[in-house]
């Protein structure tokens, strides 16, 4: 059997930029009835658990974040500048050693002393919400639910935490398909935090 570059397969493109999240949800959950892969601007989507799951297990597989500054245009060597490999990034035996050392943290002898702070949020988070019976659950509730946990767990004291999820808005617009324009300000406040 001869392999072929994924480049060469007629996939279907999914395009859900500027979408609202559940029209993309839609247009993403019927498109996986049809295929598990998809083409997009950023490169493959996998449309089904199960696929995702498979390919995460395998080795053949690698972290695509490296590739961000030359899929946007960007040099490399002007991105590298401030970057230390992270977990996030790591492939094969660094991320494995890296991975058992932080793991212990996140296990649930260890986040067990947090969940009545955690609960604490969610209620803050959802409270507002429940005289009018509806929320925009990804957006009130998901979204700024991190920041104050991470930030608890650190010790970072409340008056912090706006900085802090200021510091993380920036730092994910590496994911916002425009590095160019937003590196200054990626750059800023990975260096801030």
């Amino acid at each position: 059997m001869t392999a072929v570059g994924i480049d060469t397969l007629e996939l279907p493109e999914l395009n859900t930029i500027g979408m609202e999240r559940e029209q993309a949800l839609e247009v993403t959950t019927a498109l996986a009835k049809e295929t598990w892969l998809a083409k997009t601007d950023l490169g493959y989507a996998v449309l089904r658990h199960e696929d995702v799951v498979a390919i995460l297990r395998d080795r053949r597989f690698f972290n695509a974040i490296r590739l961000i500054p030359q899929m946007s245009g960007v040099d490399p060597s002007v991105f590298d500048v401030r970057r230390r490999e992270s977990i996030l990034s790591m492939e094969g035996e660094d991320h494995t050693r890296l991975r058992r050392l932080v793991s212990p943290a996140f296990s649930p002898a260890a986040t067990e002393p947090h969940r009545p702070f955690m609960a604490q949020v969610v209620a803050e988070l959802v409270d507002p919400h429940l005289a009018s019976g509806e929320v925009e659950l990804v957006a009130a509730v998901c979204e700024p639910y991190p920041i104050p946990i991470i930030c608890e767990v650190l010790g970072a004291p409340r008056e912090h935490w706006r900085q802090f999820s200021d510091w993380a808005t920036d730092i994910f617009k590496i994911f916002n398909q425009n590095l160019a324009e937003d590196l200054p300000a990626i750059d800023a406040a990975g260096a801030e935090l």
